[in-house]
């Protein structure tokens, strides 16, 4: 089975909108400079009401693990203090980077 970048950006999108929590939902890196390559991996992006990230972090794993079994997670201390990054693998070999 295949899994088109397109397809996660939709599922994402249609379950986000609904979340009053979330209030945009960008791509950046290689989608948005309009350079992808098999090699890219998905930069993700969200505005989120603040203390609201946690409740965001696990709808978006929800979803991303309705579309393939999540293999890896991984989450970083980012230098600014509203800045949260996590890094999901699908095992599809899909990588995307959220940050919230």
């Amino acid at each position: 089975m295949t899994i088109t970048r397109q397809q996660i950006i939709d599922a994402l999108g249609n379950e986000l909108k609904n979340n009053s929590f979330v209030f945009a939902f960008w791509l950046e890196g290689a989608d948005a400079l309009n350079t992808i390559d098999e090699y890219s991996d998905m930069d993700v992006w969200l505005d989120v009401q603040d203390g609201h990230e946690g409740m965001v972090i696990e709808q978006i794993q929800s979803i991303l693990s309705k579309i393939a079994p999540l293999d890896f997670e991984h989450e970083i201390d980012h230098p600014h203090p509203k800045i949260r990054q996590k890094f999901y693998h699908n095992e599809l070999r899909t990588m995307m980077l959220f940050g919230y």
